[in-house]
């Protein structure tokens, strides 16, 4: 048909002939014939879709669709809503039905004082016998003194005594290991010592065997337990000016000290003595090799920031490593810390002037405790021994 041809038929048929028999007529597409309608200026058909019907809606009737289609969008979100909530729902309750129903386990209360058998430890070093504390002169609460320093003597073997009957009510106890780790005095090694020192170096050693017999011979009237008893030199209780590391041993009053306990203890069987090999105590226990030194040789702590863990480690595994040390017991440092590889005791004076002046962390005099377990062979039960004052 040629284009005078299809306006033409649709002049005469555009009111009487639908537009999709008229497109087909003409061979043309039905968006094709309403623009070839347009041109020929013929008018939109009564009830035709979109433009036609939207030119002739007033301005509230737009209003009014436009709600209605606001109200199915918001409809239809909460649907999706409700939809969504139901699938989880359905996920929780599968889960539950997959769940078994409860099933009691049976608890039964085990027997005290079992088979298994332990070996306690307690450390004893730093006690600073003799040294003075006043209370007006440091930053944190803290006081020692001549009766003061007896009474926290007395209560760390009567804290050993109370852990050891702890322990007894799940473990056997036959052995003791008693560490004495040097430092029971202070010495005269410093000029200023002399002013803060309530008794002269060889009175103060000899308060200290006092305090440190008495303990240990309260132990065996109370106990049945053998008691090993290792022990290592401190830094303070020294003649010399310096620590001579060659012969350090000669030249301190512990030594005296140490001789004083093992003549006291000679016909004793459940004493046992074991002296350091160089500054190395050491004993094996369950096949475990624990090892004590005092803690002023190997390596200097600067109160870095991974404080005394860092360097302690760096000297275990340099020192210890190739000997297969299970773990090694130090002092010294005033600090009650725990590690897989070494134990810092605490110290029983506490905090003092020193500590003040150099701004070290504050704690609260402890001692330690701990116990290996045959069975497992290793360190389990691991407690302070605290103080009332």
């Amino acid at each position: 048909m040629t284009q005078k041809q299809i306006e033409t038929y649709l002049k005469k048929n555009w009111f009487t002939t639908p537009n999709d028999e008229l497109a087909k007529a003409i061979g043309r597409g039905t968006s094709q014939l309403r623009v070839i309608a347009r041109k020929l200026g013929l008018p939109a058909k009564q009830g035709h879709p979109a433009k036609s019907e939207f030119k002739k809606l007033s301005v509230d009737d737009l209003q009014k669709k436009r709600k209605e289609s606001v109200e199915a969008n918001d409809t239809k979100k909460h649907l999706n809503t409700v939809l969504k909530e139901n699938d989880e729902l359905k996920k929780l309750l599968s889960i539950k039905e997959e769940v078994p129903n409860f099933k009691n386990v049976q608890i039964v209360a085990s027997k005290t004082g079992g088979n298994t058998e332990a070996t306690a430890v307690v450390l004893a070093s730093d006690w600073h016998l003799e040294q003075r504390v006043d209370p007006e002169k440091i930053m944190y609460p803290n006081e020692y003194n001549l009766e003061i320093a007896e009474k926290r003597a007395k209560q760390f073997f009567q804290g050993t005594l109370v852990l050891l009957r702890e322990a007894e009510q799940n473990v056997k106890i036959k052995n003791l290991v008693l560490w004495l780790g040097g430092d029971f005095i202070t010495g005269n090694i410093h000029t200023e010592n002399l002013k803060i020192c309530q008794l002269g170096p060889s009175q103060a050693i000899s308060f200290a065997r006092d305090l440190l017999i008495s303990g240990i011979e309260f132990l065996l009237k109370e106990t049945t337990v053998t008691i090993t008893i290792p022990y290592n030199h401190g830094n303070h209780a020294r003649i010399t000016d310096k620590v001579w590391k060659s012969s350090e041993e000669d030249n301190s009053l512990e030594n005296i000290l140490y001789d004083a306990i093992a003549y006291h203890f000679k016909d004793e069987r459940r004493i046992v003595m074991v002296a350091p090999k160089g500054s190395v105590s050491t004993v094996e226990i369950y096949g475990l090799k624990i090892g004590f030194v005092h803690g002023h040789h190997g390596f200097r702590y600067l109160d870095g920031v991974g404080g005394l863990y860092i360097p302690a480690r760096k000297y275990i595994m340099r020192k210890f490593a190739k000997a297969n040390y299970y773990l090694v017991c130090m002092g010294h440092h005033h600090q009650y810390l725990q590690d897989t590889m070494f134990l810092c005791n605490g110290s029983m004076i506490g905090y003092d002037q020193y500590a003040d002046s150099c701004g070290f962390g504050y704690d609260i005099p402890k001692q330690t405790f701990f116990l290996i377990e045959e069975k497992r062979k290793c360190r389990t039960v691991t407690r302070p021994i605290l103080f009332d004052n």
